[in-house]
């Protein structure tokens, strides 16, 4: 056993698997650990669930919210604890990613059901160990060196926020499309989806007006954002304001086949308050 470092705490450990991984949950003198763990440092184990006469050490591997997750070892064998973390977080990307696919794949019924469990899992920040969520890039192009990169604004965003490119007004109830000066890409089976603000829905009346919008995964024109001011007063707005914001989703690549007659259901052909107030 190595002589503890002089900053290391004790943390106890929900063992969760494979690959001897886990995740901290107490310290000996945080509520939330991953305020005060480092990415990388090894810290002294006291306890790990399943495993009650461990005692060595681990190290911090994947921080998000408060949640950290651990690798657990006994030693300080350099081939084994010199693993690259750029190299874990692929490889562990990857399983997640065949896991939950295979899991639409076995589990899901209809395409719809396995598009909304590709989709749930793909629009998170982090990788979680508890449900397998795996990340996505989104490629993002400057068509203008003023243009402002989306941005996150809080850890658990699931959207983006994107900006104005230039300055402008809308004027009450007009439209105006708005230019961000960015182009994107994502990959195939995805779709970047167009939002309203709520702050600006509620405050001013504005909105996207066709939201969500769409931009398909082989579209690299530049992204507009097409606003609506249903407010009283004129819109005014800076370049480098936030207008809108863009989520990436799964989508179903299905082919449209034409039949001679569709299956019969109760409701039928009843729309448009056919089922009541």
């Amino acid at each position: 056993m190595h002589e503890v470092e002089p900053d290391a705490v004790s943390l106890e450990i929900q063992f969760f698997g494979p690959g001897r991984l886990g995740v901290v949950i107490a310290q000996d003198n945080a509520d939330r650990p991953s305020q005060l763990l480092k990415f990388g440092q090894d810290f002294l184990v006291t306890h790990v669930t399943e495993m009650p006469d461990f005692v060595g050490w681990c190290q911090v591997v994947e921080q998000f919210f408060w949640i950290t997750v651990v690798r657990i070892g006994d030693d300080r064998d350099a081939q084994r604890h010199g693993e690259k973390k750029a190299d874990f977080r692929r490889q562990r990307k990857d399983r997640m990613l065949g896991k939950v696919r295979s899991a639409a794949d076995t589990v899901c019924g209809s395409s719809l059901a396995k598009s909304r469990l590709l989709s749930n899992t793909t629009r998170q920040v982090g990788q979680s160990p508890f449900n397998d969520i795996p990340t996505m890039t989104l490629k993002v192009k400057r068509l203008d060196p003023a243009a402002k990169l989306p941005v996150r604004t809080t850890p658990g965003a699931s959207c983006f926020d994107i900006h104005a490119l230039a300055g402008g007004e809308i004027p009450a109830k007009s439209r105006a499309l708005i230019r961000t000066g960015l182009a994107v890409a994502v990959d195939k089976g995805f779709e970047v989806q167009v939002r309203s603000r709520s702050g600006l829905a509620l405050k001013q009346g504005v909105f996207v007006i066709n939201s969500p919008g769409t931009i398909d995964s082989d579209y690299r024109g530049e992204v507009g954002i097409i606003l609506m001011n249903l407010g009283d007063d004129t819109f005014t707005y800076k370049a480098g304001d936030r207008i809108a914001q863009i989520a990436v989703c799964a989508v179903v690549m299905g082919d449209a086949e034409l039949v001679e007659s569709l299956d019969d259901t109760q409701r039928s052909a009843g729309g448009f308050g056919s089922t009541g107030l």
